[in-house]
């Protein structure tokens, strides 16, 4: 298994070559999360509601003014989607108009998601009272966000949900977030597109120094990698002692509690149990991980690794603070070309960087651009590859930058017919990998 989330942070002379963060100037004051759709559309939350700019972030327009948006999410098939009060706020034009959905549920829409095949996810949540979280679990819609139907069976009494994911074979998993041990929060996974859920408990080897059952209160972070391996940062307790632990399990091993989730621990303490928890992870195109961490100007910033988690650097350069003062969590959007935004939470800027943006081909060895037919596909693409370089894979991208398909052509093959069928329809990007290093990419609609 990879060597993930271990904060061994390295010089990362790559990263600090040019100032990494450009800041862009955006109104309506302090900004929450952000999605990408499309080449070149960006959605933001501010109080005021829902900023969208169809540029890049040179121009912003508040496109539908609205109050407490929670969740904010770009599906596969075009749609924008952001969680309100009871209900979800849909965009099929790119943030240009919005209509409501009602939920049955007087919760916020916490945290949005799709499946495999295309449906909706919305997990619910609220701070009641302090130390009171309250939420009426998962709701599920597979009409594109039209109706929405509750699918909460299996969770105990923890039903703040505030993580939704799902690995390509189908499975969702979601994180219920409760500081209350016989709540039963923590991960559930369901294998039912949401009709029941399992909880999972968490197992870890406590090397003699604490309990290797945990009690999971809250998971910051919650990602499926390209690597096929669930990645997790959590906070909970191992008997009387709190922990904070940055792990990792291999998609094959997930729903298995016998065997251990993998801990990487921080090696500059000898309490390994303690360590830093992560914002929310991107993995960018160009193999980059990104997250964040909370704290000061100086201790709190961006996490770059340039080695799936390896090591992690802490980028600062261009990035300012929160109206507080303090770096906060981050939250990450990137466009096909590779082009990462990013915002910060309470802080008024969206950041953009150009590490990763692909602008042109070598010179060394031009490659004949890939060949799609048809496209728009249906069941099936064939996929013709110029001369150059020999292919060593083949990656299919969502518009969300995650991991679908990968397809391992033969030794000189030239020409590849790719399944479609499992694939929800939507816009995809299909990167080929050459054996001299670079990457072609094509976009490819699934209909």
């Amino acid at each position: 298994m990879l060597l993930l989330l271990a904060l061994l942070f390295g010089s990362g002379s790559a990263l600090h070559a040019q100032t990494f963060w450009i800041p862009g100037l955006a109104p309506y004051g302090p900004k929450d999360k952000l999605v990408a759709t499309g080449d070149s559309t960006l959605l933001t939350t501010v109080q005021a509601g829902l900023l969208v700019s169809n540029n890049r972030g040179r121009t912003w327009q508040l496109a539908l003014r609205c109050h407490g948006v929670g969740g904010l999410y770009a599906a596969r098939r075009g749609q924008m989607l952001a969680g309100g009060l009871g209900k979800v706020y849909r965009s099929l034009n790119a943030g240009l108009s919005w209509d409501s959905v009602a939920l049955p549920t007087a919760y916020p829409v916490t945290v949005l998601s799709e499946t495999t095949t295309g449906a909706l996810l919305a997990g619910t949540g609220l701070y009641a009272a302090q130390g009171v979280q309250r939420g009426d679990g998962v709701f599920y819609s597979a009409d594109g966000g039209r109706t929405w139907e509750q699918r909460s069976t299996g969770f105990g009494p923890a039903r703040y949900i505030n993580q939704l994911t799902s690995d390509r074979h189908g499975r969702l998993f979601a994180a219920a977030l409760s500081e209350t041990t016989n709540d039963q929060p923590g991960l559930y996974t369901s294998a039912d597109n949401g009709l029941s859920w399992r909880w999972l408990p968490v197992r870890i080897n406590g090397r003699n120094a604490i309990f290797d059952d945990i009690n999971t209160y809250e998971f910051t972070a919650l990602a499926i990698s390209p690597q096929d391996s669930l990645v997790a940062s959590v906070s909970g307790s191992s008997g009387r002692v709190g922990v904070v632990l940055n792990m990792s399990k291999h998609l094959r091993d997930a729903t298995d509690p016998s065997i251990r989730w993998r801990v990487h621990a921080n090696p500059s303490t000898p309490m390994w149990w303690v360590d830093t928890d992560l914002g929310l992870i991107h993995f960018a195109r160009n193999g980059y991980w990104y997250s964040s961490r909370f704290g000061t100007p100086r201790s709190g910033g961006t996490l770059v690794s340039q080695n799936q988690g390896a090591t992690w650097a802490l980028v600062t350069s261009g990035l300012g603070t929160s109206i507080n003062g303090v770096r906060e969590h981050q939250q990450f959007a990137e466009f096909p070309d590779g082009q990462v935004f990013m915002v910060q939470l309470l802080d008024e800027t969206v950041y953009r960087t150009n590490v990763g943006l692909i602008t042109s081909t070598p010179r060394s060895k031009r490659v004949a651009p890939v060949s799609l037919y048809p496209n728009p596909a249906n069941e099936y693409v064939l996929v013709s590859l110029g001369t150059g370089w020999p292919v060593q894979q083949l990656r299919l991208y969502d518009v969300q930058g995650r991991l679908v398909r990968s397809y391992a052509p033969a030794p000189g093959q030239q020409t590849l017919r790719l399944n479609l069928g499992t694939q929800a329809a939507g816009m995809y990007v299909l990167a080929v990998h050459l054996a001299n290093g670079q990457v072609v990419r094509q976009r490819l609609q699934k209909q």
